[in-house]
């Protein structure tokens, strides 16, 4: 007990830690003195977290795997507390990114860990509930974060963040020291090459996709950086198939089911990065909201995600993995398509139930997709194979957010393009000029709710993609047996 109340603890503190930067951004670029012309730098600190938390995924994994869970929570925990410390006493904006990557690369394997720690403790047919459990505390933790955050700075400086977290990192240490020993791991060896080329190419993707541009002696280095995590993911998959004891086995997604829930993750990830970065954008632009309406619209969805999971995972130990992930895609499809039709004034009521059958249906498929695999990842690789499901759902995430963000500044300037300009003309009144502009204003927003409007839609359409993994879960042996 407790060691699954450490394992639990330590998974909400690692995502609480993801999502309190945002709503302190303001006093972190007050405190370091950023100047205005280089705002844009200060994006460096949640990127740092990003870039941090996904590459140290597959290595952690596969080290608690060889291991054991209690070392790896161990080092994790270390990390975390050492790279808070770190947050705390930064004095520039450079070595606070440090300071996060540090922190990120120990919160980033406490989920795998903690995936891999409850699968070991329970059968395969209760897999799916403790797993539900464990991705509801998960996403507790982002939810729960910009409020944290916003009541620590309201009563002390943000570097208090950082420093309750070491006390409260420095108990889970102890906890997951004082616990049970773990059961005798496999013998192996942890692929040092392997662990490089994954870094490097994870590294590179999201440097190039998280940034506006990263200029190098004035030239833009997104484009290399690309090419760059494109040659190190082949290295990465041309070694993995050659060496004995590989970090993530690319054997393993001949495995219909294994490859269908990363698939499902990568879905999963541009769907839920839809909801996330455009309800607050829409409440914004459209509706004149303030960040902290938005942040309470965006809530109404991110609030039912963690009850989502525990009910995924009831409706998985009891029916199967393939009903609650269908019944997930079609909930999420069908919010993303009711936000398409929201327009500029759409009722309190149709926010609530659009938002909230989206959120309900981003937790129904936490539990299945992550028990597939972990189920399908191969005896002693669990933490792997839930290292890899994370990794997909951070990719989908990453891409999906560059990719729709291009098109939908595109598509505004297009339809932004059209609408004549309120120029001042010859005989024009006060009245007639205000008029103009005030009209101008109004076919701007109509071409902002539009943009929505196309980005909710193809979200939902994505999310309908996801209905196609279902086939190959159903058809799992792994499954089929869980389903009796």
């Amino acid at each position: 007990m407790l060691s699954l109340i450490t394992i639990v603890a330590a998974v909400f503190l690692g995502a609480l830690d993801q999502t309190v930067i945002v709503t302190v951004l303001p006093a972190v670029v007050v405190d370091l003195q950023i100047p205005f012309d280089r705002i844009d730098q200060a994006a460096w600190i949640v990127s740092g977290y990003l870039l941090g938390y996904t590459v140290s995924l597959p290595v952690m994994g596969r080290f608690s795997d060889l291991r054991g869970r209690r070392l790896g929570l161990a080092i994790a925990m270390t990390a975390f507390s050492i790279g808070s410390a770190g947050c705390a006493v930064a004095g520039s904006l450079g070595l606070l990114v440090i300071a996060r990557v540090v922190q990120a690369a120990g919160g980033g394997a406490l989920l795998p860990i903690g995936i891999a720690a409850v699968s070991d403790r329970f059968p395969m047919s209760r897999r799916p509930l403790a797993i539900g459990l464990v991705g509801a505390v998960a996403e507790a933790g982002g939810v729960l974060g910009p409020l944290y955050g916003a009541g620590i700075v309201s009563w002390l400086n943000w570097r208090w963040i950082f420093w309750i977290n070491i006390p409260l990192a420095l108990l889970l240490l102890g906890g997951a020291l004082l616990g049970p020993a773990d059961a005798p791991r496999r013998p192996g060896k942890l692929d040092l090459i392997g662990a490089a080329a994954i870094a490097v190419a994870l590294g590179c993707l999201i440097l190039a996709v998280s940034h506006n541009t990263i200029e190098v002696a004035g030239i833009d280095a997104r484009p290399v950086l690309a090419v760059l995590a494109a040659v190190a993911l082949g290295v990465f998959c041309w070694h993995e198939l050659r060496v004995a004891d590989p970090l993530l086995d690319p054997r393993l997604l001949r495995q219909a089911g294994l490859a269908a829930a990363l698939i499902g993750g990568a879905i999963l990830g541009i769907t839920l990065i839809v909801a996330m970065v455009d309800v607050p954008l829409y409440a914004a632009t459209v509706r004149g909201a303030s960040a902290a309406d938005g942040g309470l619209l965006l809530m109404r969805l991110t609030g039912l995600i963690p009850f989502g999971a525990i009910l995924g995972g009831l409706i998985g130990t009891r029916y199967g993995l393939a009903i609650p992930t269908g019944l997930g895609f079609l909930a999420t499809s069908g919010g993303l398509a009711m936000m398409s039709n929201w327009g500029q004034a759409p009722s309190n009521s149709y926010f609530w139930i659009s938002l909230g059958l989206a959120g309900l249906g981003f937790g129904l498929l936490i539990p299945p997709l992550s028990t597939s695999a972990v189920n399908l990842g191969g005896v002693g690789r669990e933490a792997s194979a839930a290292a890899m499901f994370t990794v997909a759902r951070l990719v989908g995430m990453t891409i999906g957010l560059a990719a729709l963000t291009a098109w939908g500044l595109k598509r505004f300037d297009d339809l932004a393009g059209v609408i004549p300009l309120p120029l001042p003309q010859v005989g024009d009144t006060a009245a007639i000029a205000q008029q103009r502009v005030a009209d101008f204003d109004a076919a701007m927003l109509v071409a902002g709710a539009e943009v929505y409007r196309e980005i909710f839609l193809v979200g939902a359409v994505v999310g309908l993609l996801g209905l196609g993994v279902i086939r190959w879960l159903w058809s799992s042996d792994s499954n089929r047996s869980l389903a009796r």
